[in-house]
């Protein structure tokens, strides 16, 4: 079973606010608990 951190959901869908306040409290955005790429890159290339 993969474990995915609250903010990997909320970048993927665009929740800029939520985003925030994970990464307010502490949340890595360099590891999101899917893959090798970052939370920033997946925020990238879902703007994209």
């Amino acid at each position: 079973m993969e474990v995915r951190p609250a903010i990997h959901f909320a970048v993927r869908e665009g929740h800029v606010e939520a985003v925030q306040l994970r990464l307010d409290a502490g949340a890595d955005p360099e590891w999101n608990g899917l893959h090798d790429g970052s939370l920033i890159a997946m925020a990238r290339d879902r703007t994209a």
